[in-house]
């Protein structure tokens, strides 16, 4: 699901969990998802990480989020120490 008013808020400082922009944005992109009972919401932007208290304030605390950069740094920390690389420890 596209949510393209994120980026722009929290790149406009709106991060906060009780910031009223935020809170309608999320409210209007997650009410959706949270009414469908979504068990777990995978992050499409690196960005999201930075408002997770807004979107659990809404999606509430059931819901597992799980960040594709945090996913994609633990996979590049695994293959470095697996392959000896510079890096992996």
């Amino acid at each position: 699901m596209a949510c393209p008013d994120f980026v722009p808020l929290i790149e406009g400082g709106h991060t906060e969990p009780d910031d009223a922009l935020l809170c309608d944005a999320v409210e209007r992109y997650l009410a959706p998802v949270r009414r469908q009972g979504a068990e777990g919401v995978l992050y499409g932007c690196t960005h999201y990480g930075i408002i997770e208290d807004a979107i659990t304030d809404c999606l509430g605390s059931g819901t597992a989020l799980v960040s594709a950069s945090v996913c994609a740094a633990a996979r590049v920390a695994q293959y470095l120490i697996v392959n000896h690389l510079p890096g992996g420890s």
